[in-house]
């Protein structure tokens, strides 16, 4: 009651610096799935009160309660967190041996139980598949992996087995998608990138999950004042994987080689000590940190020659046509 992983970073960030900078935010969905309501890793709003709110779907999304969804909504957030998870997990594994802010590890020691009995699910059929493709690498060990490690490995196995290409051959009907991927298209994009990298991660017994959503780059706001609007479009429209850090939240980790050089790079200035800490999950398992691969600038490069192109055409999806039961239902309201 009352724990939202929706604003973890900005709970945790308030815990460990006290003070920070907000930002006030106001979303205008024109032609996005209104269902959702689109927040940021920082958002520091609670978001059981955002207006219109009915609750949170089961991957922890924030779902509209009105009938068409919402449109124009606002919150607030804190200044770019993600990259600074590193010394955010430094100053929250500290404080919790100092033994404060205990009403916090009580509810994230729930949640916690509640991410590792849901995002390390794998189908046995898929497991085999990453069985025999992790031969050579599999590690058998006690405790689980640090983060370092596994998103190292991760990273290099997309790296080689996958090439990237937006146009890809439909998934032939009853066929297994990880078995398709990586053993007979080896091609695809952001999408398929980040459902084998959630998978990996699960393998290797860090919790993780598949995400879409809207990246807003650096690039996108150079030249923006504030309070001036700008539009988000459906080529900023990607696909990552997130991990979850215990008592910090869940953190996106970029997999998709294109896009390494696209978001600020995280700071490592304020690295925890990995296994030299004493601090562990509700499962006994060292909260070790991670470091990101390095990055691509002919990838960089790609992306802004795809964009380039697409924005020659409609930057806007059509509207689909209203249905014959939602033309009744308008008629009848």
């Amino acid at each position: 009651s009352g724990f939202h992983a929706n604003n973890q970073l900005s709970i945790v960030n308030q815990m460990v610096n006290r003070e920070e900078e907000t930002v006030n935010i106001t979303i205008n969905n024109v032609n996005a799935n209104s269902q959702y309501v689109y927040t940021p890793y920082e958002l520091k709003t609670d978001p059981s009160q955002l207006e219109d709110v009915k609750t949170f779907d089961e991957g922890g999304a924030i779902v509209s309660r009105s009938l068409f969804g919402s449109r124009l909504y606002s919150y607030q957030s804190s200044s770019n967190l993600v990259t600074k998870y590193p010394s955010l997990a430094n100053g929250i594994y500290a404080i919790e041996k100092d033994g404060q802010e205990e009403s916090y590890f009580k509810s994230e020691s729930q949640y916690n139980s509640y991410v590792y009995e849901n995002y390390l699910q794998i189908p046995e059929d898929t497991k085999r598949i990453l069985d025999n493709h992790l031969q050579s690498s599999k590690h058998v060990m006690e405790e689980r992996m640090s983060y370092e490690q596994a998103i190292s490995l991760v990273k290099d196995f997309v790296n080689e087995t996958l090439s990237y290409n937006k146009n890809v051959k439909a998934l032939p009907e009853s066929s297994d998608f990880v078995q398709y991927v990586l053993e007979e298209s080896k091609t695809g994009y952001a999408t398929h990138y980040a459902t084998v990298a959630t998978l990996l991660f699960r393998y290797y017994g860090i919790p993780s999950r598949y995400v879409e959503g809207y990246l807003i780059t650096p690039e996108d706001v150079k030249n923006i004042a504030q309070y001036e609007e700008f539009a988000i479009k459906g080529t900023n429209a990607h696909a990552w994987t997130e991990i979850y850090l215990d008592k910090v939240g869940w953190i996106p980790i970029e997999v998709t080689p294109p896009y390494y050089d696209v978001m600020e790079d995280t700071d490592f200035s304020n690295y925890p000590g990995g296994n030299e800490s004493n601090q562990t999950n509700s499962e006994g398992k060292a909260p070790n940190m991670s470091s990101q691969a390095s990055s691509s600038d002919e990838g960089a490069q790609q992306i802004k020659e795809e964009q380039q192109q697409q924005n020659n055409t409609s930057n806007q999806k059509p509207k689909e046509p209203l249905s014959f039961l939602q033309k009744i239902g308008i008629a009848v309201l």
